[in-house]
């Protein structure tokens, strides 16, 4: 015989959990419950909130949210089995690359993911990695490669005249002469045409290839001065070989002697 928590009468259980003595009585004390809960304040909702696992903040999907992903919630799960079930074997250990702790899923795993893995691997190999590339660099595969690819890159002009200016930089400290940064801000776009001669320049060519010449090339207006803003125009390679360190005194003498020996040479009219 029972006791019904409701009315407190003695009644004959028909099953040997039984606590109330019909459903009229169980539902009062499950709507008494819930007038009770109705009466409790509301809780604040909670928008973000730090997972359990890995302590980063993230916004709730649902009231009772934990974890921030199923990766989480996964870890979560494995450490729980671990320590209801432990292994002697699968105890935490370092990872012999990074020198982190973790928990190895098998007893020979020496590693804590694939990534420290291929990297202790690529470190172990490096001596053949390098030999192999040493030796691929000396292929006519490799020339060939190569080549296509800086020439593709040159022709570019933008590419070219960075190459320029960096050239220039380094000539330039060699030399303790000025450099200004501002030439890759002043030549930027490139120009198109030659800045002595008017002649159009071709970028797709250069040294060994084509119509050298008219490649670009960095000049200084004057040879004593720096790489700098005012001091350095874009000509092509035939006006520049021909100007070099010479100053306007002295290409004004070499143009007088060719009009004065070309005269001496022509014969008169008749």
């Amino acid at each position: 015989m029972h006791i019904c928590l409701a009315c407190n009468q003695i009644f004959e259980p028909r099953k040997p959990d039984q606590k109330y003595c019909s459903k009229r009585c169980r539902n009062a004390v499950y709507y008494k419950h819930y007038k009770e809960r109705l009466s409790l304040p509301m809780r604040k909702r909670v928008d973000c909130a730090p997972c359990a696992v890995c302590g980063q903040n993230f916004k709730l999907q649902r009231p009772h949210q934990v974890y921030c992903s199923s990766r989480c919630y996964n870890k979560a799960r494995y450490i729980q089995q671990k320590r209801r079930h432990p292994n002697p074997l699968l105890v935490e250990r370092k990872c012999e690359h990074c020198h982190q702790l973790f928990i190895p899923n098998h007893g020979k795993r020496r590693y804590c993911s694939d990534r420290c893995r291929w990297q202790a691997s690529n470190v172990r190999n490096l001596d053949s990695i390098r030999q192999r590339n040493r030796q691929y660099t000396h292929t006519d595969a490799y020339r060939t490669h190569h080549r296509a690819y800086h020439r593709n890159y040159l022709a570019n002009p933008e590419h070219r005249i960075r190459l320029l200016i960096k050239t220039a930089a380094r000539r330039a400290a060699r030399r303790n002469l000025i450099f200004e940064e501002a030439l890759f801000i002043t030549l930027s776009p490139p120009p198109s045409i030659c800045c002595c001669c008017h002649a159009p320049l071709d970028f797709t060519t250069g040294r060994g290839r084509g119509n050298f010449q008219r490649s670009p090339s960095l000049d200084r207006i004057e040879s004593e001065k720096g790489y700098t803003v005012i001091n350095t125009r874009v000509i092509c390679m035939f006006c520049n070989t021909r100007k070099r360190d010479t100053t306007a005194e002295e290409l004004r003498t070499i143009l007088t002697y060719i009009e004065r020996e070309k005269k001496i040479d022509t014969p008169p009219r008749k």
